[in-house]
């Protein structure tokens, strides 16, 4: 897994929190670790590719992405860019259980349909938010990097007991 790091420094609770996160995700949803990528740059971001094409689009590699602000989504690479087909929604942070759910749930829909997807709100949009309200808090979402830091906690113990 590589790191890209500004904002969110690679030693904090939360970055290794969210490193970690990452590695349950992708151990859940059955990628190794090497298709992974983690930026601790504000907003904080993962990217994980996925082995298995969609069957609506066999030319395309399929990814799962994640953003502090938005959460889960799996979409389809076109070149530069990737088209989110699915947003998994909801809680920001959930168990990698879940996402590995959601993974197998859009891998089993035939065609998903990107025109179903949520409109993103933008990241400006967001900040904005939290200017007003003046607490790391985005649709009802608390204290994500709170959240991610406990994840470096678990990740101390399975260190300690090994």
């Amino acid at each position: 897994m590589r790191l890209d790091t500004d904002a969110w420094a690679e030693d904090s609770r939360a970055g290794r929190g969210l490193v970690h996160y990452i590695e349950l995700v992708s151990e859940a949803v059955g990628t190794g670790r090497g298709g992974s990528l983690v930026s601790l740059e504000v907003p904080a971001t993962a990217y994980l590719a996925l082995d298995e094409r969609l069957p609506g689009f066999p030319d395309h590699d399929v990814a799962l992405t994640w953003h502090e602000r938005t959460g889960w989504s799996i979409g389809i690479e076109t070149g530069r860019e990737i088209v989110t087909l699915s947003q998994l929604g909801g809680d920001v942070v959930p168990a990698p259980r879940q996402v590995a759910r959601f993974v197998a749930d859009t891998r089993a829909d035939p065609a998903p349909d990107p025109a179903g997807v949520p409109a993103q709100r933008s990241v400006a949009d967001m900040d904005a938010v939290d200017e007003v309200d003046g607490v790391d808090e985005v649709d009802g979402v608390v204290g994500v990097d709170e959240r991610l830091a406990a994840y470096a906690v678990t990740a101390e113990r399975c260190v300690s007991f090994v």
